[in-house]
This record gives structure tokens, sequence and C-alpha cells, in this order.
């Protein structure tokens, strides 16, 4: 599944933004330490994710969020972007 994801670090509770086609295997390779961004910041945990069409999709609502966490807030409240709790 073609996706945005946010991220939340269980050692600093800072949050990270990614994209990817693959979202279980991604979860797996933050967790693993073999991404450089997250690796000391873990265990990290999936807070939610937004299904995008394409992967140029994906980057671009990944770009926008990471420079505008309103614009990530409005799409959590509208439902576009699926919180797990």
């Amino acid at each position: 599944m073609i996706c945005v994801y946010l991220l939340k670090s269980l050692k600093d509770g800072k949050q990270y933004i990614g994209s990817t086609l693959t979202l279980n295997r991604r979860l797996q390779q933050h967790n693993a330490g073999t991404v450089t961004s997250t690796k000391y910041r873990r265990p990290l945990m999936l807070v939610g994710y937004q299904p995008c069409v394409t992967l140029e999709e994906a980057a671009r609502l990944e770009k926008e969020y990471k420079r505008s966490h309103d614009a990530l807030h409005r799409a959590m409240q509208s439902g576009k972007f699926v919180l797990l709790q």
C-alpha cells in the first residue's frame, strides 16, 4: 500500500513523517535501525497513515506535511489521515 506515515519515537517522543510503497516493511526497517534518520530514536510506533494512489502523490504529501504541521493536522481532522489508537 502506497502511503504517507507518521511515526513517534518511544525514546524521545519526537515524530517522523515518511512515505513508502510497503508500510509494514518500512516500519520494520525503522525499528531495525537501518534508516539513518530514525536509527537513534528507536523504538518507533506507527501513529497513523494516509493511503495514496501514486508514489508521487505520497512524496508530495510528505513534503507538504513536513513543511506545515497544520496541513497534517487538517488531514487528521478531515479523516484523510487514519490515526491508529
